[in-house]
């Protein structure tokens, strides 16, 4: 028999499982999060497909995968010969050393740095730069390949 109890903190209730929620929390479809409360459309739309698994794997439609890597096309990979560097010192460190007249956007996943760049100049100077040594480490920095994925 459950016998789980709620302890009211401020406007919080705290169940004795664990779960916090407010008293007029209610449950809401994760659609509602892609929904607009302002009165414009947004530009972005969600497209459904039709679903096909083959032995088990889904298969991503072509014009889906084109897509992808047209847009992909526009980014610049980064990454260490040897250890890696934490995030926050590559990305102050190229800020630094590339001085650039724009912004650039940098994610990282397990391997690769990814970069987008807003000014397309910025983009060719870094590539045309070539390699730079962050921390006595050698950081190579190509054109995005759906190659480099491997």
């Amino acid at each position: 028999m459950d016998t789980a109890t709620t302890q009211q903190i401020g406007s919080v209730l705290l169940q004795s499982n664990g779960v916090a929620r407010t008293p007029t929390q209610t449950r809401r479809n994760w659609s509602s999060l892609f929904q607009s409360s302002t009165s414009h459309s947004s530009d972005v739309a969600l497209k459904q497909f039709d679903l096909q698994i083959v032995e088990g794997v889904a298969q991503v439609p072509m014009d889906i995968i084109h897509k992808g890597f047209s847009d992909w096309r526009e980014y610049v990979v980064g990454f260490f010969l040897e250890h890696r560097l934490p995030y926050k010192v590559v990305k102050e460190f190229l800020k630094k050393k590339w001085r650039t007249k724009s912004k650039f956007e940098m994610v990282s996943d397990a391997d690769l740095y990814y970069f987008k760049f807003h000014n397309e100049e910025d983009r060719c100077l870094v590539l045309e730069a070539g390699p730079v040594f962050i921390g006595g480490r050698c950081f190579i920095v190509i054109e995005w390949s759906p190659e480099i994925e491997n």
